[in-house]
């Protein structure tokens, strides 16, 4: 990791572009297919690659097979967490979704195990001759924050498979699946059955559990009205398109959930824009479903404001503000919010972008970028995310997403040399303080922060290149648990230990207390808790790496969603 409070050196040289037309784009940057609106740029865009002609190298920020220090092992434990997702967490969606295995002797558990350590294949079922319904009892509902990331994690892998020239056999699996996935984000789209609006999250009513008998709220009373009276975060709703009668659909998206939707429309669109393999209308509907919601985001409101997440019931969701003149739920007109910057700008730029949509590429560049200067508050007010102990990490999990995206999909040089001082200077290590994301071992901290110091324009070039966050992301990834992953029930210190106000962890770690005083009440310790012996979590780079101890229940199987979202969006990406 890097020392504390250390500038980081470059990593990372990413593809340029220009919105003026008249300037030439950097030698680096793959300019759009003639005809594209301006302001299109493709980061790093490579070749389409061909199945079977690799191992090619790409350069890429992590190695794959045909590159110096491809790690073969870490490799093979990314294709076993691959096989477990697709095998049994994306059931009659495509997407994410957590679940629940049956509560028996722990039988489900050892036949999983036993086919994920002895087949090669993607079928459990063929292979085990017992159907999934057998071993796993129910399953959740797909989440934005979750259900898109995965996506992209399946775009991403399917673009490094195929420009890695891999094997053909896994390239088409990987295609398929990720034609799965695009099917499940545009239901998530289309059964709110209002263009521009997106769920929450949405549930498979043939998938056993909870939302198979769930009961639904109309969105409108018979005079009319909105349902229910008082807008809350989150009401289950019956299709509203008649085209998925098997699906139900929660309302009002939220922040996180649509920076999640996000990161999906962006990593598709890089991976199948010019990929002869990809059905044209699978790019015609990624295309108008981000122009709708992106045109939605555009649109002045009753407030006065524009950057408001609406819902199908007409009004504005839960937690629907991005405006930079907002907190939380409300508008303070003064104020300058660096974490809704981060992440306008990446949502809008992530939509206008896979929507190559002029209306879309204008608003991001003159009203965003030029008028109201989005990169430069992320620049100067990313801070804001640090609570000290008390610190939210959803809220850092959007913003280095949102800095992701931003600097991935906003055109602008100065805007993207603005949000990754915001990232590394105001979120991963802020000059003076501690307690930073720069030694949290959250992996996608560290590698939002390699790309953010591979902005040559803003980091001194000289010197050799620091590999140190690219170093601390595979460490992350290293120690990550293995799938299938079954959470344990975690207790670093027990209740003596607690009351002492020091312990020893589960390996030996020692760790100072500080008491409930965590987001909500957790038990936190002033050092960061190893990922090795970290409690579980259906999604690490949202939850507190200081956090002790934690039980997720004994039936609990998780996706491990995050370590393939960091490991596929690293192995794709060229430096």
């Amino acid at each position: 990791m890097f020392p504390p409070m250390m500038r980081v050196l470059p990593l990372v040289v990413l593809a340029g572009c220009s919105t003026d037309p008249t300037k030439s784009a950097p030698a680096d940057s793959t300019p759009p297919d003639s005809g594209a609106p301006t302001g299109i740029c493709l980061p790093s865009a490579p070749a389409i690659g061909t199945c079977d002609a690799g191992p090619v190298d790409r350069n890429s920020l992590i190695p794959g097979p045909g590159q110096a220090g491809h790690d073969a092992e870490l490799a093979e434990k990314a294709r076993r967490m691959d096989r477990v997702f697709h095998a049994f967490h994306t059931r009659n969606t495509g997407l994410n979704t957590e679940l629940n295995l049956v509560d028996d002797d722990g039988t489900a558990r050892a036949l999983i195990q036993q086919w994920v350590d002895e087949d090669d294949g993607w079928d459990f079922e063929g292979w085990s001759g017992v159907p999934v319904t057998d071993v796993v009892a129910s399953w959740a509902k797909v989440a934005g924050a979750y259900g898109g990331v995965g996506l992209a994690a399946d775009a991403y892998r399917y673009g490094a498979l195929r420009d890695e020239g891999g094997d053909c056999d896994e390239v088409a699996i990987a295609r398929q699946q990720l034609l799965d996935g695009l099917d499940g984000m545009h239901l998530a789209v289309a059964i709110t059955g209002v263009e521009g609006v997106i769920a929450r999250g949405f549930a498979s009513t043939d998938n056993p559990g909870h939302y198979a008998t769930i009961e639904t709220v109309p969105l409108f009373d018979d005079a009319g009205n909105p349902l229910p009276e008082e807008k809350n975060n989150g009401t289950w709703r019956a299709d509203n398109s008649g085209l998925y009668p098997g699906h139900v659909w929660e309302d009002s998206c939220s922040r996180d959930m649509l920076v999640g939707w996000a990161a999906g429309f962006g990593a598709a669109w890089e991976v199948i824009r010019n990929d002869p393999d990809i059905p044209a209308e699978h790019k015609t509907r990624l295309a108008d479903d981000a122009a709708a919601i992106a045109t939605t985001l555009s649109t002045v409101q009753e407030t006065g404001y524009d950057l408001e997440i609406m819902d199908a019931d007409g009004r504005r969701t839960y937690h629907g503000l991005l405006h930079e003149n907002s907190v939380d739920r409300y508008y303070i007109p003064d104020v300058e919010n660096g974490q809704n910057a981060l992440m306008a700008l990446g949502i809008v730029g992530a939509l206008a972008a896979a929507a190559e949509d002029s209306t879309a590429l204008d608003h991001l560049q003159d009203v965003l970028v030029t008028d109201r200067q989005l990169g430069r508050i992320a620049r100067d007010a990313a801070y804001l995310v640090d609570l000290g102990p008390g610190s939210n990490f959803s809220g850092y999990n959007m913003g280095f997403l949102g800095g992701w995206l931003a600097q991935r999909y906003v055109c602008d040089e100065t805007a993207r040399d603005d949000v990754a001082l915001g990232v590394v200077d105001g979120m991963y290590a802020r000059p003076g303080e501690d307690r930073q994301p720069i030694e949290q071992s959250q992996a996608l901290y560290h590698l939002v922060a390699a790309q953010s110091a591979g902005r040559s324009s803003v980091f001194d070039a000289t010197g050799a290149s620091d590999t140190a966050a690219i170093d601390a992301t595979l460490t992350v990834l290293t120690e990550f648990s293995p799938a299938p992953y079954f959470p344990e029930v975690r207790i670093n210190c027990d209740e003596d230990e607690i009351t002492a106000g020091v312990c020893t962890a589960i390996d030996g770690t020692t760790l100072h207390l500080l008491g409930d005083v965590g987001w909500n009440d957790t038990l936190i310790s002033e050092e960061p808790v190893p990922m090795a012996i970290r409690p579980a979590s259906n999604y690490h780079w949202r939850s507190n790496p200081y956090q002790v101890n934690g039980d997720p229940g004994s039936t609990t199987f998780l996706s491990g969603v995050d370590f393939r979202f960091v490991y596929w969006m690293g192995r794709y990406t060229a430096r």
